[in-house]
């Protein structure tokens, strides 16, 4: 938001002011919409040239020295945020927004479509993917309340890739990232200040405090194993502390 704050200070502010109102849905969709239009009629708007065709993934399989730069550069680095954002995370709060479901949306199965579709696709080209927090709760908080949500979302990315081609990207490109920033504040607020978050003991919520700290200073593997590490010191703390016993009547 920081290359134009009055744009994304403007998205951000339409998005507060409808927070609690019907028009919230169409309110997101028109502010982005506004905002593209925006930058796309600015004196220095660089446009891209669209072309429609029928661009079809092509099988690209990975040399030995691609996989081993891949794993050193973005499998490691990755692997403890995808495990708790996109794992872990998600469960939590999916689990909190839909009940009902929550026999089926686990962890385990939260892995295992990621990581099966990711080997599926990668050849192809696909861009690495994930079941992100942010994402869920953005759609959440903006009306999707079914699966039709992603799949129209799912179709659209789809679409727009088979009919452009490399050129989808410079067409998204036109939406300005300051009104992005306001949508990852609003997302950011909502991840952050949770009544799940505050209803915890006072000991778990030093864990979580110490985790979000450590992970923010130094990184986020770091902050997961230091997370993990004064949990079970905790846990084995109060495993071996005497409780009291309840006075006889």
């Amino acid at each position: 938001m920081s290359r134009d704050w009055q744009l994304g200070g403007l998205v951000l502010g339409v998005l507060i002011a409808t927070d609690r109102t019907r028009l919230k849905p169409l309110a997101l969709l028109v502010a982005l919409t506004a905002a593209a239009a925006w930058a796309a009629t600015r004196p220095d708007a660089r446009l891209p040239e669209i072309a429609f065709g029928l661009h079809l993934p092509a099988l690209s399989l990975p040399e030995w020295h691609a996989v081993r730069q891949a794993t050193e550069a973005v499998l490691l680095p990755q692997l403890a945020l995808t495990l708790t954002n996109a794992v872990l995370v998600t469960a939590a709060i999916a689990s909190h927004l839909f009940p009902d479901d929550r026999a089926r949306i686990t962890p385990r199965r939260l892995a295992l479509s990621s990581g099966a579709l990711n080997l599926l696709l990668a050849p192809f080209g696909a861009f690495p993917m994930c079941h992100g927090a942010g994402g869920l709760v953005a759609q959440h908080k903006f009306g999707a309340r079914t699966g039709l949500a992603p799949a129209v979302f799912g179709l659209t990315c789809l679409s727009l890739g088979l009919l452009l081609g490399p050129q989808a990207a410079d067409l998204l490109g036109v939406l300005p990232l300051p009104a992005v920033g306001a949508l990852l504040v609003i997302t950011g607020v909502d991840l952050a200040v949770s009544k799940r978050l505050f209803d915890r003991r006072p000991n778990h919520l030093t864990v979580i405090l110490l985790t979000a700290a450590v992970g923010i200073g130094v990184n986020v593997a770091v902050g997961l194993i230091a997370g993990v590490a004064v949990e079970l010191v905790r846990a084995g703390w109060r495993r071996r502390a005497p409780r009291s016993t309840p006075p006889r009547p």
